[in-house]
């Protein structure tokens, strides 16, 4: 699939990779640093074959993400690598707090293994240096390496949310507390975090003020989700209104938008009381040109009941192709009225 402002680097495991064009931008950064650090075009290309090794773990990082959600029946859309790190999109988080836990600790640990590998390596051969060593230009490449993927590891690790570190603080407070009470404490954590991140930027590196940014909005974004998910999963007539802004009642309560495919007999699905609540079905037969009609009333949170009623019928609609194909009407209907929502 094509992305905008990003190259497509092939496909891997069986998920799309990407560039995204600003990562050019940090490449000839790196290119140019080097060179005057060096003043060798060699010295230049050693500092750009460092980056993309760097970025090669930072990509191993996000597959880990990315395999160990499959492993729980979650795809991944695609990888992006960015000049301040990779983001795997899946295509949902896990809703059990242990399953995310996983996936969250999954990126982070492809990161730790590396780093005792090169450890191992590296303390055999009597290569290992100290990070002070390599601010001087001291050290060997796969040194370089061990460090990076150290840091990788830590940095992550840092309760950021929505960072890994932050996901996993949010899992283990979800396997305590409501899922959304979970969120919000560590978008609050992540944010404290994200504020400091860009106040130390400020005297150090812009670097750090640009990832404070970063986790700023996304822990707003990632909480006004959760408030969103939240209030969905707990207003019933949301799980029937759903289908109207694009959410299928089945889903309604985890947030996941619904693809609008239908069924085997063409129709969709239709809406459905809150599980756990009485509900009684009657049918009746509607004017021949309008077919059948079935009615479902369900026992309301005020002990009230009201009806559910939908209905089938085959009115003509014209497509893109201009073909016949079977529409589907839902009503609610309440003691203030009447309402007709077309979902075909």
């Amino acid at each position: 699939m094509k992305k905008r402002w990003a190259f497509y680097l092939g496909r891997f495991l069986g998920i799309d990779v990407h560039i995204h064009a600003t990562f050019l931008l940090i490449v000839a950064w790196v290119a140019w640093m080097s060179f005057n650090a060096g003043g060798t075009l060699a010295a230049a290309a050693s500092g750009i074959l460092f980056l993309f090794a760097t970025f090669g773990f930072v990509l191993m990082h996000e597959y880990g993400h990315a395999l160990a959600a499959r492993r729980y029946g979650i795809g991944t859309r695609d990888i992006t690598l960015y000049p301040i790190g990779g983001v795997a999109s899946l295509e949902d988080m896990p809703r059990n707090p242990k399953h995310e836990l996983v996936v969250a600790l999954a990126g982070p640990a492809v990161n730790l293994v590396m780093a005792a590998l090169l450890f191992i390596v590296l303390n055999a051969t009597g290569m290992l240096v100290g990070p002070a060593a390599l601010a001087t230009g001291a050290g060997s490449f796969l040194a370089k390496l061990f460090w990076i993927n150290l840091g990788l590891f830590l940095f992550n690790m840092l309760p950021a949310f929505p960072m890994d570190g932050g996901r996993v603080l949010r899992s283990i407070l979800a396997m305590r507390t409501s899922s959304l009470r979970a969120t919000e404490i560590a978008a609050t954590v992540g944010r404290t975090i994200a504020a400091s991140l860009m106040v130390l930027g400020l005297v150090t590196t812009p670097t750090l003020t640009l990832i404070g940014f970063f986790i700023w909005f996304a822990a707003g974004r990632e909480r006004a989700a959760a408030r969103y998910q939240h209030s969905v999963g707990e207003n019933p007539w949301a799980r029937i209104f759903g289908d109207r802004f694009g959410f299928s009642s089945d889903d309604a309560s985890s947030g996941r938008r619904s693809t609008g495919r239908a069924d085997e007999t063409g129709s969709r699905r239709a809406a459905t009381p809150p599980s756990g609540t009485r509900t009684r079905t009657t049918s009746r037969p509607a004017p021949q040109s309008e077919g059948d009609e079935s009615e479902v009333e369900w026992l309301n949170p005020s002990g009230q009941w009201e009806r559910v009623s939908s209905r089938k019928t085959n009115t003509p609609r014209r497509s893109y192709h201009a073909d016949r194909r079977q529409s589907e009407e839902r009503a609610i209907i309440l003691p203030s009225g009447r309402i007709i929502i077309r979902v075909g």
